[in-house]
């Protein structure tokens, strides 16, 4: 099963693609633009109630600067995308190689390659570094309006929420449970990010997380699926990627 592929692309004209300083909604409609020949946004997976697209991607990854309240990436640029469910992510790169050229916001852009990605030795204890924001946030009603209540590692509930968060998303792929532990490692203060979400120009929303170092202990399969999917809430939106990290 290739569960993660590698896709990189560059500016099509001139070899710099300029990006808006909150950018984070445009990249989400790239990444489902890539994937709507194989039916990304249209693969829901349920489970309590709750819906889940299962699949994640990562930040752009590249040469970059930010200046002039813009971003500056040098081609090429390479972006990951990963999904637990069987052949999806071979799916998205068979189609994609069909069109070459796509736009991430005005920025015209051209598919260089994409590549599988191995993936590694999963073990019953693994470090994982989040490219990503993790977010995990509850809602509280108060006097009939909701909130949104960002929760930050220093407590307890962020751990418990991750945990109950990939137990539901595997269960709605599986329909079983498996035993898994989710807790941050090594996480700073500038590991906080704070990302405005502006899929409504006139009316942004902010989305809260935390990058950093975290360990995951319990069943391989649940380890792999972590990998795979993504960890804590609004993967599809790109939240929540991780990579293995050694610990010395």
């Amino acid at each position: 099963m290739i569960s993660r592929i590698s896709v990189e692309f560059e500016a099509l004209n001139g070899d710099k693609i300029l990006l808006p300083k909150n950018f984070a909604y445009l990249l989400q409609s790239f990444v489902y633009e890539l994937g709507r020949e194989g039916d990304l946004h249209g693969k829901v997976y349920n489970s309590d109630s709750k819906s889940y697209h299962l699949f994640v991607y990562s930040p752009l990854i590249g040469n970059h600067k930010f200046y002039d309240e813009k971003h500056e990436f040098k081609s090429p640029v390479r972006l990951y995308f990963s999904s637990p469910v069987e052949d999806f992510c071979m799916a998205v790169a068979e189609k994609v190689l069909k069109r070459s050229e796509y736009k991430i916001g005005n920025q015209l852009i051209k598919i260089k390659s994409i590549m599988p990605v191995k993936e590694p030795e999963f073990k019953e204890e693994m470090y994982f570094k989040a490219l990503s924001p993790v977010t995990v946030h509850k809602t509280l009603e108060n006097e009939g309006k909701k909130k949104t209540v960002y929760l930050n590692p220093d407590e307890e509930e962020f751990s418990l929420y991750l945990i109950e968060n990939i137990k539901r998303k595997y269960s709605a792929l599986y329909e079983k449970n498996r035993e898994v532990s989710i807790e941050p490692f090594k996480i700073e203060k500038n590991d906080f990010k704070v990302l405005l979400y502006e899929k409504d120009k006139e009316r942004p929303f902010v989305i809260k997380g935390w990058t950093g170092i975290y360990k995951i202990k319990g069943d391989i399969e649940m380890i792999k699926f972590a990998y795979r999917s993504g960890i804590g809430s609004r993967n599809s939106q790109g939240f929540g990627f991780i990579e293995t990290e050694e610990q010395k």
